[in-house]
């Protein structure tokens, strides 16, 4: 079975922000630049979008007028869902928030459009759902991904809804800000807890390609592809890790409840066989109900998986010094 952290990244890549911006900007979280000027006419400002709840994005008259709206927060703080329990059919609107829109990646089938001065790029082959992503700064997406467990048909037109509402709220100048207390870790950066020294001890890597994602809530080093040797810390907010398969062994990490696992060579679908790695998952504070808020760091290279575990360990032991309460 690929480990938690595979799956994630599975995910995760297709957000991280690879390009090389220039212009007038200031660094944020991530180490990421924040312009100070776009072209579309986004009234919410660039600071506003790092401290966002994606799902503000979603509570909007456009879909409580479909049905009742559960809202189901992602793993990432970046990630929200509109469960909508519609008559007949159970849709899905997920928004999240990126450094850069999948659009630009030569190897899929988007269409680039204009809305109210936004550009808005459109995936045109997708089964599965429709998606849209509204470029609201030069680094800093608005993606909104709808689907239905029946085909109706009437899904893109949900997607175009859901997009034309968030252009909206992007326009009012308002959007609803995380609620988590300063010392959260989605206030922290996480591409700030290791050091180019310490990055430059993991096998295999070129340790000066770093990929950061939106509002430093993972950061990658090395290749984004996770078939490729790489280091990477992230943030979550789940279940608490726990120790369930052959090759996890529970510990302590700064007197905090921890997780090692050990993981061998494997394949996840539509992805690749995966390398084998040793990743970390530390519990660093409680989240809402029963989650838990969790640094996570991982090493995948070609080497045993074992080998990789002492450098992991002691990665995350000095990354839970550098956060608050650590």
């Amino acid at each position: 079975m690929p480990n938690a952290i595979d799956v994630l990244l599975s995910t995760a890549v297709s957000l991280t922000a690879c390009a090389t911006r220039t212009g007038e900007s200031a660094t944020g979280r991530g180490g990421t630049e924040t312009r100070t000027a776009q072209s579309a006419p986004s009234k919410v400002t660039r600071e506003q979008l790092d401290d966002a709840d994606p799902c503000g994005f979603l509570d909007n008259a456009t879909l409580t007028a479909l049905g009742e709206i559960d809202f189901e927060n992602g793993v990432f703080y970046t990630d929200c869902t509109a469960a909508i329990d519609a008559p007949g059919n159970a849709l899905r609107v997920r928004a999240s928030l990126q450094l850069e829109t999948s659009g630009r990646d030569p190897g899929n089938p988007w269409e680039e459009t204009e809305r109210r001065g936004f550009t808005v790029w459109t995936a045109t082959e997708q089964s599965y759902g429709c998606e849209r992503e509204i470029q609201a700064y030069d680094d800093a997406v608005v993606a909104l991904w709808a689907s239905e467990t029946e085909i109706s048909g009437t899904i893109c037109a949900i997607a175009d809804q859901a997009t034309d509402a968030a252009i909206e709220q992007l326009l009012s100048g308002e959007v609803s800000p995380h609620e988590v207390p300063p010392d959260s870790l989605f206030n922290q950066d996480s591409c700030a807890l290791v050091t180019d020294a310490d990055a430059a001890r993991v096998p295999e890597i070129d340790s000066k390609s770093r990929h950061p994602a939106f509002a430093g809530q993972y950061c990658n080093w090395g290749e984004e592809d996770i078939t490729q040797p790489g280091l990477f810390v992230s943030f979550t907010r789940e279940e608490p890790p726990a120790v369930d398969d052959p090759g996890e062994t529970a510990t302590e990490i700064a007197g905090r409840p921890a997780v090692v696992t050990q993981e061998q060579r494997d394949a996840i679908p539509s992805i690749g066989p995966s390398l084998p790695s040793c990743e970390v998952e530390v519990v660093y504070d409680a989240a809402a109900g029963d989650q838990a808020e969790t640094l996570t760091v991982s090493i995948r290279n070609n080497g045993a998986p074992a080998s990789n575990c002492p450098l992991a360990t002691e990665l995350a032991t000095k990354a839970m010094a550098e956060l608050p309460g650590g």
